[in-house]
């Protein structure tokens, strides 16, 4: 086993090389990495269902099908994103031109997600193989049977100095952290984050976090209630709610609250098999702290639906909590699970307010059809995306990821990873030869006479 540091030695000097750089190794690293992905996806989703429970068709569309998505608006649109910018500019009496282009910034670790080990692995990564960067994959820990697999598809399409795989504990991750690396990118809790951040700014090392948070949803009392109970369940139910862009809890206008709950509980009723607490497909906990701690949130409120839970598999029962307050036990903590807390608001005003008040989410989701009440929330809500009449899970994959700290710092994906991944660098070049050509004669005709 090569030491970490070699490692990271290897890959600067792999990029200082220059293989790297251009548009072709760009596109052919990108290729590569889609051409293996496919051929290895079945090994890859058995992994994964080792792990997590997940069948293989909901890996495919929900972390195989985005990376695809992904390499494939990269290679189109790369050769644009890297044509240099020019322009003419008057400085201080001289004609210059400044030319603009964007350099890779060398060698990027991508620190992944335990609730989705692919997605949040490569997606980052895809956007810095695009800008032209080598790659240290760094796998989030406890999942053996998926870091073997990965490290065996990325050793086989891409030489270690080029993209490679470190497999370990936190602490093997603090370590990757102090290493002399160009950009950090990190999906995760704050706890976690917050470690990597102290240690990386040792060195100042860049980074790029998406942390999540408590997603409110509002509901309105002009809204579709169907339409707003259906989508909040689904959304819900992807990844059982282990999701950073998983609805949280939901924001509910008093004069609609019961029929609120009556149309989340029919639509629960008729969607959800008999005993879901007994079927392979239904995703358990990440862990048995998960478990543990989800099953303690449940007294926070009052139950409406749900509430069951199977120790041996480790599933959690979706669940609605009715008569919870901000000062719950479910409403102090990012929830990351099957439980749906419920509150009710009198004004739209003065909600918003308090939430501006809150740590802020990373999404956010507002149903009504009033368009007074639509531009209210997306103007003052401080949040990263707001979703008129849907949620992230049911739109197509987002051009980019940012938000307001503390729920992440920075964005990536298309060309906002593109530009994340690569610094700017200005060429100048005094045109005075010109001004010469064109002037100079001028000028003595007017000194002689």
């Amino acid at each position: 086993m090569i030491p970490l540091r070699e490692r990271i030695k290897a890959q600067h000097s792999w990029f200082l090389s220059g293989q790297t750089h251009s548009l072709r190794a760009r596109r052919q690293a990108l290729s590569t990495l889609d051409r293996f992905l496919r051929a290895y996806r079945e090994p890859l989703s058995a992994s994964i269902h080792v792990v997590l429970g997940r069948s293989e068709d909901e890996t495919w569309q929900t972390e195989l099908v985005p990376i695809h998505a992904e390499i494939a608006r990269c290679r189109r649109r790369l050769a644009a994103w890297m044509r240099p910018r020019r322009r003419l500019v008057w400085h201080h009496g001289r004609l210059c031109s400044y030319e603009t282009t964007r350099e890779p910034q060398g060698v990027i670790a991508v620190f992944g997600n335990a609730a989705w080990p692919l997605r949040y692995t490569l997606l980052p990564a895809v956007d810095a193989l695009a800008a032209g960067n080598c790659v240290v994959l760094k796998p989030a820990p406890g999942q053996q049977a998926f870091s073997e697999i990965l490290s065996a598809v990325i050793a086989e399409a891409f030489p270690a100095s080029y993209v490679t795989v470190v497999d370990g504990d936190d602490q093997l991750a603090e370590r990757l952290a102090a290493e002399a690396l160009s950009h950090i990118v990190m999906t995760g809790n704050l706890v976690s984050a917050g470690r990597i951040m102290r240690i990386a700014s040792r060195r100042l090392t860049p980074l790029t976090l998406q942390l999540g948070g408590k997603n409110p949803v509002i509901v309105c009392r002009d809204a579709d209630l169907d339409l707003a109970a259906r989508s909040i369940l689904h959304a819900k139910r992807i990844n059982c709610g282990q999701d950073c862009l998983a609805p949280d809890y939901c924001l509910v206008d008093e004069a609609i609250m019961e029929a609120f709950l009556d149309r989340l509980s029919w639509h629960l009723r008729y969607s959800t098999t008999a005993d879901s607490l007994h079927d392979p497909s239904y995703q358990p906990a990440l862990d048995q702290e998960q478990y543990i701690r989800l099953r303690e949130l449940l007294p926070s409120g009052r139950i409406v639906w749900g509430g069951r839970s199977n120790d041996q598999t480790r599933q959690i029962e979706l669940t609605v909590l009715d008569r919870v307050d901000y000062n719950s036990p479910i409403m102090r903590q990012e929830v990351f699970g099957p439980i749906l807390p419920v509150l009710g608001f009198d004004s739209l005003i003065g909600q918003v307010s308090r939430l501006n008040l809150l740590p802020h989410p990373l999404v956010a989701a507002v149903f009504t059809k009033r368009q007074e009440d639509w531009k209210l929330v997306s103007k003052a809500l401080m949040t990263g995306q707001v979703c008129l009449n849907s949620l992230p899970a049911s739109l197509p994959l987002a051009p980019s990821h940012g938000a307001p700290a503390p729920a992440g710092h920075g964005q990536y994906l298309g060309y906002e990873g593109f530009h994340r991944f690569t610094y700017e660098k200005t060429l100048v070049r005094d045109l005075r030869f010109l001004e010469r050509r064109r002037r100079g004669p001028q000028a003595a005709d007017w000194y002689e006479s």
